[in-house]
């Protein structure tokens, strides 16, 4: 590195030292903690915390954070010595973020500490922020690091992640939770086929859940695009046997969902998709195209 960009890497690093400092600290004291762990305000370090969140989701920070500061070991260490559950939403929302970028998110993916507290923490927290922002870094690490394949899939292998993510979509009421599960199904689905090859009658099974639950499901936009684009996915993979009640189930839902977002053109393509892959012929003789999209009056 130029000593014209070891100037410039300075420069950034001191923008955001006071905030590093105000993590580093306390964790070189292992001083995290408030006096009262139960307390539900955040203390000290989560509101510092939460400042490197919201810088971390910006490129420029996110680089220095990684590259110069190495910020993924203070965290990592904050999440190895807490006691409590705030700090551990915040600090896997960190990583989540650093993970939205491809550069920043090979740094961290190829820190072997960081999959394993990715691993434990999915298959065993039991808090509903926490395990969203550890499946939001899990899709983003996915996303990011196609060349790191390995590292991710073993991890996915070793602490059966598959498994513990069906457990949350099955058991969870917590909706941010069962999209948040439903969306990494998906990407798993889509990008690593191969991890499903010996779980047809999974997939067969949760595509029946699912369709047995579509009218229980939140009716917002963003779960209506998740259920949808999920339901093509596993559709997708040719080994869904659905029925003719499935298909009644998933018509009515495309009627509810064009009713109610008719506006929304992404939601609109992804029914219409859907439909075209679930209809055969001998379901298109008695299905009414009319009762499930309705046509302009012009």
């Amino acid at each position: 590195m130029s000593s014209a960009q070891d100037e410039d890497a300075t420069l950034a690093l001191s923008s955001v030292s006071g905030i590093l400092l105000n993590v580093l600290i306390p964790l070189q004291s292992n001083a995290i903690d408030p006096v009262d762990v139960d307390s539900p305000e955040d203390s000290e370090f989560e509101k510092s915390l939460c400042a490197v969140w919201d810088l971390s989701s910006i490129h420029d920070y996110a680089r220095i954070f990684i590259n110069e500061a190495q910020v993924h070991r203070m965290v990592l260490k904050a999440i190895s010595i807490t006691r409590r559950v705030r700090t551990e939403e915040l600090v896997m929302g960190i990583l989540a973020n650093v993970a939205c970028f491809m550069d920043t998110a090979t740094v961290i993916v190829n820190d072997e500490d960081v999959t394993t507290v990715l691993g434990r923490i999915i298959t065993g927290s039991a808090d509903g922020r926490v395990l969203v922002e550890s499946l939001r870094l899990l899709r983003n690490l996915l996303t990011n690091c196609s060349n790191n394949y390995k590292i991710i899939v073993g991890d996915i292998s070793s602490y059966s992640i598959i498994n513990q993510i069906l457990f949350f979509v099955y058991n969870t009421m917590n909706t941010e939770l069962l999209s948040s599960a439903i969306e990494t199904m998906k990407l798993l689905i889509s990008t690593q086929p191969e991890l499903f090859i010996n779980k047809q009658e999974e997939l067969n099974n949760l595509f029946r859940w699912i369709c047995d639950r579509l009218d229980s499901f939140e009716f917002t936009k963003e779960t209506s695009s998740t259920i949808i684009s999920f339901l093509i996915e596993l559709v997708d993979t040719n080994v869904i046997e659905h029925t003719k009640d499935d298909m009644s189930k998933i018509f009515k839902y495309y009627e509810q969902a064009l009713h109610e977002f008719s506006d929304d053109e992404e939601i609109t393509n992804m029914v219409y998709k859907l439909r075209s892959m679930t209809l055969d012929s001998s379901e298109e003789l008695t299905f009414k195209p009319d009762a499930v999209f309705p046509q302009s009056e012009d």
